[in-house]
This record gives C-alpha cells, sequence and structure tokens, in this order.
C-alpha cells in the first residue's frame, strides 16, 4: 500500500510540476516579449490536477478496490477541466511564441 501511495504521489507531482514548468515559460515569454499571455490562469489547472489528486489519493488511502483512478466523478471531472484547460492555455501561447513579430 505504501508503495501504491507513493508512486500515486509521484506521478501525480510530475504532471503538477509539468503544468508549473508552462506557467513559468509563459511567465517568461510575458516579460522578455511584452505580449499578453495572461500566464495567472495556469493556476486554474494546476488547482484542479490537485484537487483532482487528492480526492484519488484519499480513495487510495481508504483501501477502495479495483482502480484507484477511475470511479469518482468530481475527480473525473476535475482532472478533465484541467487537461481541457492547459491544452487550450498551451495551445494559445504556441500560437503567440510561433506568431511572426512583424504583423
Amino acid at each position: 500500500m505504501i508503495i501504491r501511495v507513493l508512486l500515486a504521489i509521484i506521478a501525480w507531482g510530475g504532471i503538477i510540476t509539468l503544468e508549473l514548468v508552462l506557467m513559468e515559460i509563459a511567465r517568461f515569454f510575458e516579460q522578455s516579449s511584452g505580449e499578453k499571455t495572461r500566464y495567472r490562469l495556469y493556476l486554474i489547472p494546476v488547482l484542479l490536477t490537485f484537487t483532482g489528486t487528492l480526492i484519488y489519493l484519499w480513495r487510495l488511502l481508504q483501501g477502495f478496490e479495483g482502480p484507484n483512478f477511475t470511479g469518482n466523478p468530481a475527480a473525473n471531472v476535475c482532472l478533465f477541466v484541467a487537461g481541457l484547460w492547459i491544452f487550450l492555455l498551451g495551445s494559445h501561447l504556441q500560437d503567440q511564441m510561433t506568431r511572426n513579430p512583424q504583423r
């Protein structure tokens, strides 16, 4: 059980870390280019991922049988919305970064 909890923390911690790295890239691009990237909006998917992770870690600690990353609608919605949000923000950031500077 301890190994399952540690692996879950490492996996979800890695995902949250990647989201924070993307937020830092957006912040750096905003500071260096002067374009608004709205990097603070990246906190929304970080918080949603964290919330979904806590729900599933709670399930894991409670000893629920079966897969520990399915079966909770609230956590699934949090993780789905976080993924959608980070996809949209990341796509917008990519468009901003690869746009031709000569308008």
